[in-house]
């Protein structure tokens, strides 16, 4: 199968804010992957392919948050229920306007992962 995605991705979670556009609140979420083109992350609910959502993203051992709006692009048609009981869907999430230098600062950030063994997806 041809790798269709422009940026390698890492398999490691990141503090993310997560927010559906167009609705009250937001909430903190695990991710499982990250590259410079999106995230996959465990959503609660539902969302439709094509919402757009607001991300505040904080990388490890940094404390400036950076932010981008994002674009649903796929979801797992099924929950994966915790161990506390919550029903989390898989979801990927790509950039929609990521500042080209926190694109930049998110790429170095995975290849130095990369570099130091974290798996690549």
């Amino acid at each position: 199968m041809k790798e269709r995605r422009k940026y390698r991705r890492v398999k490691m979670g990141i503090k993310l804010v997560f927010k559906l556009m167009g609705i009250e609140g937001e909430v903190t979420l695990p991710t499982a992957d990250l590259g410079g083109g999106g995230i996959r992350l465990f959503v609660n609910k539902k969302v439709k392919i094509g919402t757009l959502v607001e991300l505040g993203l904080i990388l490890p051992h940094e404390e400036q948050i950076f932010f981008s709006l994002g674009e649903v692009v796929w979801q797992m048609k099924d929950a994966t229920k915790t161990q506390r009981g919550e029903n989390l869907y898989e979801t990927g999430v790509k950039f929609i306007n990521l500042d080209i230098a926190h694109r930049m600062r998110l790429i170095r950030f995975i290849y130095k992962k990369l570099r130091e063994g974290k798996n690549e997806v």
